[in-house]
């Protein structure tokens, strides 16, 4: 059973999070904004050849309406795809 959690927390990194990884660099603190039934997904768990997202970022989640709120904060991290906003110590993108 252990195994197969593992296989099917994976496929979910490879398809929700390995297309926006390179974007991410540098940056610390992800923001995820789930919809639907992905408010059950324990990103945190989600992981890539035995690392978890959690080994390489502090994770929070939010609701559409709150983050659509938050400030931008100088110096951080802005990218918003799939739900995603990391924080960090330079752009995403730059």
């Amino acid at each position: 059973m252990q195994r197969a959690a593992e296989s099917h927390l994976d496929v979910l990194y490879n398809e929700l999070i390995a297309p926006i990884r390179p974007l991410l660099d540098g940056c610390t603190h992800l923001v995820i904004v789930p919809h639907g039934p992905l408010h059950f997904l324990p990103f945190h768990a989600l992981r890539q050849s035995g690392r978890y997202l959690c080994d390489d970022f502090t994770i929070s989640t939010r609701r559409a309406r709150r983050f659509c709120a938050m400030p931008a904060e100088r110096g951080q991290c802005e990218f918003a795809a799939r739900g995603i906003w990391s924080s960090g110590s330079k752009r995403a993108g730059n």
